[in-house]
């Protein structure tokens, strides 16, 4: 798996942070909470006013996009196949407004196969991340990305309203962020290869990871369930290491 891992070095992450900055508040917004927290794009999609603490620092995740089609089909995970939710178990979907610019506070409970009836194009907003762990408090330290949320978040008189949206009011959709992020990547030079939104999420587990070592506490952050997914990282932090001991020389030299 670490061949898909390529973390921006901190150079490219000053870049991308001016080219965002360039792009205006809710794009430069995008990339900073992508950035310094490890969340996943369609985590924070459908983020609203409610979910962020900007006082505490932490910002709650407990919902995630999905599509009609990951509730009709089987996902590839290697050369194995399974589905992407147990047919067995209910899901919820939350409803938006018309004008999907909030949640309008209802919920469809049902099996995947029966969900799929109702909902069979667009994108869903599904309650709770994991069966395991419905709900997850990431934490963001970045004073400079708390300002700007508190003051992005000021303005709203709704806490069931969207963070993100377009011009035209509705909520952006998970492709819209992906595009923006990836634009922005791009225009501030990172090579097209690894211009993908999800490197920002392994540039957070690197850097955290050198910071602090704390490999228990960024299993917590991104969510993994089991702490052999995170350990993925460690190879990275060793990489660090080692070119900091190499640029040491002899060590016990007096």
């Amino acid at each position: 798996m670490t061949e898909y891992i390529n973390p921006l070095r901190t150079e490219q992450v000053k870049g991308l942070l001016e080219k965002a900055e360039e792009s205006g508040t809710r794009d430069e917004l995008l990339v900073r909470t992508l950035l310094f927290t490890g969340m996943r794009i369609g985590e924070e999609v459908p983020l609203t006013a409610r979910d962020v603490d900007t006082r505490r620092g932490s910002i709650t995740l407990s919902k995630v996009i999905t599509t009609p089609h990951e509730l009709g089909t089987l996902a590839t995970h290697g050369s194995k196949k399974r589905p992407v939710y147990n047919p067995k178990r209910e899901l919820a979907i939350l409803l938006e407004t018309a004008d999907r610019t909030r949640l309008n506070g209802e919920r469809v409970v049902g099996k995947p196969s029966k969900l799929l009836e109702r909902f069979q194009h667009g994108e869903l907003i599904k309650e709770g991340l994991k069966s395991s762990q419905p709900t997850r408090v990431v934490p963001l330290a970045d004073r400079t990305t708390l300002s700007m949320l508190d003051e992005w978040i000021g303005t709203f008189r709704d806490e069931d309203r969207f963070l993100w949206t377009s011009q035209k009011g509705g909520r952006l959709r998970a492709q819209q962020v992906y595009r923006t992020v990836r634009g922005l990547m791009l225009k501030s030079g990172v090579p097209n290869p690894q211009a993908h939104p999800h490197q920002l999420r392994h540039t957070f587990a690197v850097h955290f990871l050198r910071r602090t070592s704390d490999i228990a506490r960024l299993q917590r952050i991104l969510g993994h369930s089991n702490i052999a997914t995170t350990t993925i990282y460690l190879r990275f932090a060793f990489d660090d290491l080692k070119e900091a001991l190499d640029r040491a020389g002899d060590i016990f030299r007096e």
